[in-house]
């Protein structure tokens, strides 16, 4: 017997999930790209959109309780907005935007096997334990903007603000 046929006979991967995500209003979005990423068996490396993905990729994933990547991602978001072009920060959120959900859905999946010899409740039980959310990506998040604006304003101030004198010069302002 396979281990999908063993989940199919103690608890559907829906119900798992929903256990893992707990929160009824992303159970949705969740079980959307489960049918879509392991439609015909495991789950298959794959993109599926996400705007949390897309404008907070590290936050998002540590929120998903996925901290090894998205403390991976933590350090080089931040400095990203601050010093990478902008095109570069464009197409990295794309590519976070893309495949954010994929990273979350591995996780339940790898979640899902290691519970697999726990009776249909336990399964339950198991899952809600593993997933949810965690309240650190918060903390994280006000630590990051914070210190990009400290940044900012302490060690930029002068260059962003002769930078917008001389735009304004070149507009024709009287200054």
């Amino acid at each position: 017997m396979s281990g999908d046929e063993t989940y199919a006979n103690k608890t559907s991967a829906e119900r798992l999930l929903k256990a893992f995500i707990r929160n009824e209003e992303s159970v949705g979005f969740y079980m959307r790209a489960w049918r879509r990423l392991a439609a015909d068996g495991p789950l298959k490396f794959g993109w599926y959109w996400s705007w949390w993905g897309l404008f907070a990729a590290p936050f998002f994933l540590i929120y998903r309780k996925e901290y090894v990547i998205g403390g991976a991602l933590l350090v080089p978001f931040c400095l990203s907005s601050l010093f990478a072009p902008v095109a570069v920060s464009i197409v990295f959120a794309i590519l976070f935007g893309g495949f954010s959900t994929y990273l979350i859905l591995r996780r339940f999946d790898r979640a899902r096997k290691r519970i697999r010899d726990e009776s249909g409740e336990e399964q339950i039980a198991a899952m809600a334990k593993l997933g949810g959310s965690s309240r650190l990506a918060y903390a994280l998040y006000i630590a990051c903007a914070l210190s990009s604006f400290v940044y900012v304003y302490i060690f930029r101030y002068d260059e962003l603000m002769k930078k917008a004198l001389d735009i304004a010069r070149q507009a024709g302002a009287q200054i």
